[in-house]
């Protein structure tokens, strides 16, 4: 298979790694065509996993059963977190602020990044990456923010990070941003609900 087959290169690449004691890792790149588990190879422990889901659905969490697609792509991580057992380290690369993935909207997705932080750590992974693409905007990447709270702190939900980033926005007048920024979440959440 494709990750078979990427997964057969990487060996190579960490058996030298090990033959000359070097201190590196070598990613497995969990992406595309190398996302169904591979049936033949085993990675080494100079490996670690980097899970990358680009075509998934983003109007769902990873873990949510309405989304057929994402089912999918749960399967997969499932199977590669069982594989990857006994790896040191693996790593989520997902694509919130990917504005060429979402042809360049800005879709605000805070349920969806909380829940599937959630399902990464339940499958072992507790370190996020986030591909961030695109140009200038009116507002702040609301997206990268959350994503980068929720990085540190397990105890961040949408609706406190909306109450706070409301605040901060315009103390003053939190409740017209608060309500903006929650319909906004709600809106890009169905927009993005691309399951079949």
């Amino acid at each position: 298979t494709p990750s078979d087959q990427a997964l057969l290169m990487m060996r190579y690449l960490s058996e030298s790694i090990a033959e000359e004691h070097l201190p590196l890792r070598v990613p497995v790149l969990i992406y595309h065509d190398t996302l169904p588990a591979p049936t033949m190879v085993k990675p080494r422990r100079e490996m670690f996993l980097l899970y990358a889901p680009r075509e998934r659905c983003y109007g769902h969490a990873l873990d949510d059963p309405a989304c057929q697609r994402n089912q999918w792509y749960l399967a997969s991580l499932k199977a590669w977190a069982e594989i990857g057992k006994g790896i040191s380290d693996a790593h989520t690369f997902e694509y919130y602020c990917d504005q060429i993935l979402f042809r360049g909207m800005y879709p605000f997705l805070p349920e969806v990044i909380i829940d599937d932080m959630r399902v990464y750590e339940t499958c072992g992974i507790e370190s996020h990456m986030v591909l961030q693409v695109g140009g200038a905007a009116l507002a702040p990447e609301y997206n990268l923010l959350l994503f980068a709270r929720a990085a540190w702190d397990r105890q961040v939900t949408a609706e406190r990070f909306i109450h706070e980033m409301a605040g901060r926005l315009n103390p003053g007048r939190p409740a017209e941003w608060e309500s903006f920024l929650r319909r906004r979440g709600d809106v890009f959440q169905r927009a993005m609900r691309l399951c079949a």
